[in-house]
């Protein structure tokens, strides 16, 4: 067996492997755990994914090249799905600078212009919804506040896990590897600035609803 087909074979594997690991991170262990033995599961599960990423890019790069179209797309994936691991021990989140809903985002005046609406309806009526079932409400019947919540948390996981390609595209800019960052970017575009900006509109319009079914529950019933 050649090194490139061991590679390829090698990274086939792990990625199979991990896809298990997320499933059984997404089932958990047991609903009544106790909160430290959850955090050992999770920081355990995030070595064992840490490792397998780090063994499959290596093997990956040796295989292609780091500068491959290719490769660079693994790249992207591979920080995103590290950081949504990484989630429940690390606790990313939103930085308090772009945390709050703008008002022109609530009016969806700029998110119909770029089609977002539409980017949203394409993900309801794809299989990708099933990666992340609790940013919709059909998961939590009822309890808006919490798929806000869940809405905050994966849009934290695009943003960080497009900030970690940084290093990367840097990388690919000192040597020249222009097709890579033009396909990084691109994919960015699709699969993290989309996402984000649908995650926004959702939870601000959410927020809302949220809030005005707060208040009425507020509201004294009429004689």
């Amino acid at each position: 067996m050649t090194l490139d087909t061991g590679s390829y074979v090698v990274c086939g594997v792990v990625t199979v492997a991990t896809v298990a690991a997320y499933m059984v991170w997404q089932q958990g262990v047991s609903k009544n755990r106790k909160p430290e033995t959850s955090l050992i599961r999770d920081g355990l599960l995030l070595l064992f994914v840490t490792a397998t990423f780090a063994i499959s890019l290596t093997l990956l790069q040796r295989a292609v090249g780091a500068g491959s179209l290719f490769f660079g797309c693994i790249v992207f994936f591979v920080a995103l799905g590290w950081t949504v691991f990484a989630q429940r021990v690390m606790g990313f989140r939103v930085p308090g600078a772009i945390r709050a809903i703008r008002p022109w985002e609530l009016r969806g005046v700029v998110y119909r212009a770029l089609g977002v609406p539409g980017f949203g309806v394409m993900l309801r009526a794809s299989p990708l919804k099933l990666l992340n079932p609790s940013v919709h409400l059909s998961k939590f019947p009822g309890e808006p506040a919490t798929v806000c919540r869940h809405l905050e948390i994966s849009e934290a996981n695009h943003l960080w896990g497009g900030l970690l390609t940084l290093p990367y595209l840097f990388y690919a800019s000192l040597h020249g590897w222009w097709g890579v960052l033009i396909h990084s970017v691109a994919l960015h575009l699709v699969a993290n600035l989309y996402p984000i900006w649908h995650l926004r509109w959702a939870r601000g319009r959410l927020a809302r609803y949220a809030d005005r079914k707060a208040l009425g529950k507020r509201k004294p019933a009429r004689p």
